[in-house]
């Protein structure tokens, strides 16, 4: 009677756990589109009350390089790497991501596959989520960018500065021109680096020099 009354709250939990799961995206998620900012401002208000909240965290970062926080999605990543257990991050993220067999398209989903995996510098792994983010979502320069920055952390370059110059063609962005310069520069172009990092504005200095 004992083992069935264990198996039957197991279930029950596991149950209950999937239904928060589909509550939450709803909450955030709106024909499929998400509510950027209002994530960002709930994870804010969830951190000032614990700053230690993993997925507050995350959510924080995510939603931050949804909007063109650029820097402070930069800062707040090496928060977590240097604060917050990536495993324990992995682990909370898992049954989401798993979630993407059944429902492929789901854009906070893959944006949890495409963040976690770059966050555990698995940059190969992030790049097909990131991909699909574009094809879902074509006018984000911001995931763009960050496909951009991934094949560029795998020495794409080619790759890098096609998904550098389409963003730059939808919006005029610090962030693509910093990436372009990145990219001349390991392609041994310094001219064209410099250039590229004067377009970049503050955006360099405060990411790489700060």
């Amino acid at each position: 009677m004992k083992r069935k009354s264990i198996i039957h709250k197991t279930i029950i939990g596991t149950i209950l756990f999937y239904m928060l799961l589909v509550f939450f995206s709803a909450s955030f998620a709106v024909d499929n589109k998400v509510d950027w900012v209002k994530l960002k401002k709930e994870s804010q208000n969830i951190l000032q009350k614990d700053s230690n909240d993993i997925m507050a965290n995350f959510h924080y970062i995510i939603s931050l390089s949804n909007t063109g926080m650029i820097e402070e999605a930069y800062n707040h990543i090496d928060y977590i790497k240097e604060n917050i257990s990536l495993e324990n991050l992995n682990k909370l993220l898992e049954p989401y991501i798993t979630g993407l067999e059944n429902d492929s398209d789901n854009i906070l989903y893959l944006n949890y596959a495409a963040f976690g995996a770059t966050l555990n510098s698995e940059y190969k792994s992030s790049i097909p989520y990131f991909k699909r983010l574009v094809e879902l979502e074509p006018e984000n320069i911001w995931i763009r960018n960050f496909l951009a920055a991934t094949y560029l952390e795998i020495k794409e370059y080619g790759f890098a500065e096609n998904e550098a110059k389409a963003a730059l063609e939808i919006k005029n962005n610090n962030y693509s021109h910093l990436i372009l310069a990145l990219i001349h520069y390991e392609k041994g172009k310094y001219i064209d680096a410099l250039i590229e990092l004067g377009r970049s504005g503050e955006l360099a200095k405060k990411i790489l020099f700060d």
